[in-house]
């Protein structure tokens, strides 16, 4: 009786929380984030993009990675087969097999506002060293390695293990960040100079956009905007 209360509970708490989603995610996102102040609306974007730039795209690609070379190289090592009773095969790509397209079409789906290069590697380095922390932990309190792979290294193997881990979490990083800046700044600029030649207002300077038709655009940067998708053009246009 008891299981079945259980799965009935979880059954209607992913319910309730998927209907949340999909209310929030059926809402204008402008009225939401003219609600909640352009100030804290700032805030939660800053969070977000620094959310998944530094911890969910590196971290989550580089579990993907490492998961499946060791797994396919000796399962005991990493996902031992007495496992499979408790983790069935489903979680198991659930938990390690799913990041990768849930990771990627973040990427193509969403664009995101990556840190400084300085600061993202910094705080990617926090977040290592405090997964590095609580596995170190774990193996001092219980005795017992998260990973059985650990228990084969020496203290110089696992020092190395832990720098290579390093590299290629950060490496990941920097492909995210290359992906992201790659794929929505292409788009914009395609967008920007296909369609604003009817939106610009004549207020300055005349230049050519990439695909031929002439724009009138604010000579003075000073000037306030009568359309925020002026000065995006600029980007993609050259003088005549």
């Amino acid at each position: 009786m008891a299981a079945a209360l259980k799965k009935v509970f979880h059954m209607l708490a992913f319910g309730w929380y998927a209907f949340v989603i999909h209310s929030l995610a059926a809402k204008d996102v402008n009225d939401f984030q003219s609600s909640l102040g352009k100030q804290v609306a700032k805030q939660l974007n800053l969070c977000k993009d620094l959310l998944f730039s530094v911890f969910a795209f590196p971290v989550g690609m580089f579990v993907v990675l490492i998961f499946w070379a060791i797994y396919t190289y000796d399962r005991q090592l990493v996902y031992p087969a007495s496992m499979d009773d408790f983790f069935p095969p489903w979680m198991n790509h659930a938990m390690h097999t799913l990041v990768l397209p849930l990771c990627m079409g973040e990427i193509v789906l969403q664009p995101h506002a990556f840190p400084k290069a300085r600061n993202g590697l910094a705080a990617l380095t926090i977040v290592g060293l405090a997964y590095l922390s609580w596995v170190i932990w774990v193996y001092l309190t219980v005795g017992i390695w998260v990973y059985p792979l650990l228990g084969l290294l020496s203290t110089p193997g696992l020092l190395g293990f832990f720098f290579c881990n390093m590299s290629i979490v950060t490496l990941f990083y920097i492909l995210g960040q290359i992906l992201n800046k790659k794929i929505w700044e292409a788009g914009r600029q395609s967008l920007d100079c296909a369609t604003v030649d009817a939106r610009l207002p004549v207020v300055g300077g005349l230049v050519r956009g990439s695909n031929g038709p002439m724009f009138d655009v604010p000579s003075d940067p000073k000037k306030p905007l009568q359309h925020p998708i002026e000065w995006e053009v600029l980007s993609c246009t050259e003088s005549p």
